[in-house]
């Protein structure tokens, strides 16, 4: 990474969401909060608005507002020190331009949604075309073979109209909940 922002000095490294959710629910878990507690907390309506939400605002009023979310009942300790966590890591280590985007929103900047599930789709279901968790080199081989032929005629039939390419996801708009705009 410190040889790509070195040769393209404008790069800008943004985290992947969905890591980034990972790390969070693992810290959750490592503080022993309750599986409800954290299944709200990480709801979309509810996480994602403190990476949408001016990064001045994170600190205080978004935290309080995605508590305001969470039954915190019985875990208020657990809870504090998950959030001193949080800003620690995710405001004063790492800094929050690294996953929010409320300053690439504001300059106007395509944020189009690009994620890694096809490929981790994919990854699944060539595993599944083994019988074995660990086939031999041979089997492995042609295995790769067969399905590289196949991806290879959809392309083709997709190319000549023989078939329809397959849908991809519709692009969604961040924008803050109108709940945390006039959330005080």
């Amino acid at each position: 990474m410190k040889a790509m922002t070195e040769q393209f000095l404008s790069l800008r490294s943004l985290g992947v969401f969905s890591i980034w959710k990972q790390a969070l629910w693992r810290k959750m878990l490592s503080e022993r909060i309750q599986q409800d507690q954290i299944a709200s907390a990480l709801t979309l309506n509810a996480i994602v608005v403190l990476t949408i939400i001016p990064e001045n605002e994170i600190a205080d009023k978004g935290i309080r507002y995605e508590r305001s979310l969470v039954d915190e009942t019985g875990a208020k300790t657990k809870w504090n020190s998950f959030w001193r966590y949080f800003k620690n890591t995710w405001l004063n280590s790492n800094g929050a331009d690294l996953w929010n985007v409320n300053s690439m929103q504001a300059a106007g900047i395509d944020l189009t949604n690009r994620t890694n599930n096809p490929l981790e789709r994919y990854n699944r279901a060539f595993g599944e075309l083994f019988s074995v968790t660990h086939p031999s080199l041979r089997a492995f081989v042609e295995t790769a073979k067969t399905d590289t032929r196949r991806y290879a005629q959809m392309i083709d039939d997709i190319k000549h109209h023989r078939r329809e390419p397959p849908r991809h996801a519709e692009y969604v708009e961040p924008h803050v909940l109108v709940d945390y705009l006039h959330f005080q």
